[in-house]
């Protein structure tokens, strides 16, 4: 689950007709350009890939997807395209906030029920950055699977060496990441240890998003800043900015892209070539 941060100053700043033009340039279709890699695969539904579906309503994004228990699964991941989707946002000027959560669900039409939904609405409200975290229960299929992966032999698949553990998981070693995640509660902010994802400019090389700009690979921190600073004030939020909640959520935003970049990548998984 993701909300949109600022939308309330989105939509006070702006005409209606503005906003319209924001939610059919930005908004309206932001789901479905994360879940098929910007339309490099928008067929998934027939390639015997498990689909990745989505609701949004209002500032908030939903992404569900079932497990995928019968076959290797050699597509794009769900965190994958959750990873697209932050980055998505910060790119339009809509940055994001969320969760990831797992659990029995159950969606009709544009209803979502299901302890998932709950968990992941608690983790995402108190962040103080624009990024997402692993619930409790998405942390213990993430152990899960890195227990899997201690415990199983690398096999080679058509020339390119692979962890089975990778082919029946969402997971990859370097999507999720674990990090000091900054929570705010009653008006005190704490770092709590835990796992996010890469939103960053690894995110971009491996879903091989085309046309994205650089937002922390080799750059200084106030090139990194000017970059948050430039997302979170747009489409006439400038003077949202100047609020101390949304300097620490700046801050915080730019401390996780510092420390990304900084970071040496782990095992990197089969890229996916669309």
């Amino acid at each position: 689950m993701f909300d949109i941060l600022g939308y309330r100053s989105l939509i006070k700043n702006n005409s209606l007709d503005r906003l319209i033009e924001i939610f059919n340039q930005i908004i309206k279709d932001i789901d479905q350009k994360a879940v098929t890699l910007l339309y490099q695969d928008e067929h998934q539904a027939y390639s015997g890939i498990t689909p990745t579906e989505t609701l949004v309503f209002s500032d908030t994004i939903i992404l569900y997807q079932t497990t995928s228990k019968s076959m290797a699964d050699f597509g794009p991941s769900f965190l994958t395209k959750a990873c697209v989707l932050l980055r998505l946002g910060f790119e339009y000027g809509v940055p994001l906030r969320g969760a990831i959560s797992f659990g029995e669900f159950f969606v009709h039409e544009r209803s979502f029920l299901g302890k998932p939904i709950v968990e992941a609405f608690e983790a995402e409200k108190n962040q103080q950055w624009s990024g997402v975290v692993l619930t409790k229960s998405a942390e213990q299929k993430y152990q899960d699977y890195k227990a899997k992966r201690q415990s199983s032999k690398n096999i080679n698949w058509r020339g390119i060496n692979l962890n089975p553990a990778d082919l029946m998981a969402p997971f990859s070693p370097n999507i999720v990441v674990d990090i000091n995640i900054p929570i705010k509660k009653e008006s005190e902010i704490r770092k709590i240890e835990g796992y996010s994802l890469r939103w960053d400019d690894f995110i971009v090389d491996y879903a091989r998003l085309d046309g994205i700009k650089d937002i922390n690979a080799s750059l200084s921190r106030e090139s990194i800043e000017s970059r948050v600073k430039e997302s979170f004030s747009a489409h006439g939020k400038e003077k949202r900015v100047n609020s101390d909640d949304v300097r620490q959520k700046i801050e915080y935003t730019v401390d996780f892209l510092e420390e990304m970049r900084d970071r040496p990548l782990q095992d990197v998984r089969l890229e996916y070539h669309g």
